[in-house]
């Protein structure tokens, strides 16, 4: 049996704090967070070096501070000539049609070399900083009887 080996691909700053021995990971949840600019040349580095040491894919993690996953795979993906991107996405927030266009566009790309990992959201906060409010909870007040 052959073991398949899976990586996180780190988000916009993580490679210059991992060479600098630091050990936290960039927060995401803050609008001034370098996951929030693409970082190409640790990126390449570390894809690179992933793929050198046999990890089969490396997942791309999704929110509204980081650059976009599908641009990411793209650009990852003409650096490198057989690792793998699990494309985190999360729907609702395009057309259908639209969507499966631009990861098909990827796919040819990149050789066929991505997957995709849908996500729901994490939480409500979340959601609305897409602009998205249909789940929000609209209360009415219940006039009280004198």
């Amino acid at each position: 049996m052959k073991l398949r080996f899976h990586w996180m691909f780190p988000k916009g700053g993580e490679v210059a704090m991992k060479t600098a021995q630091e050990t936290s990971r960039v927060l995401t949840t803050k609008n001034m967070s370098p996951a929030a600019l693409p970082d190409m040349e640790g990126w390449v580095q570390f894809a690179r070096s992933a793929e050198e040491a046999g990890i089969e894919s490396v997942l791309l993690s999704f929110s509204r501070y980081e650059p976009d996953t599908l641009l990411i795979a793209c650009a990852m993906g003409q650096a490198t000539a057989k690792l793998k991107f699990i494309v985190a996405y999360r729907m609702g927030l395009m057309q259908p049609a639209t969507f499966v266009q631009q990861i098909n566009t990827l796919s040819a790309l990149v050789g066929g070399r991505v997957a995709l990992n849908i996500v729901a959201g994490s939480s409500m906060l979340e959601q609305r900083g897409y602009g998205d409010f249909s789940n929000m909870m609209i209360v009415t007040p219940v006039p009280m009887n004198s």
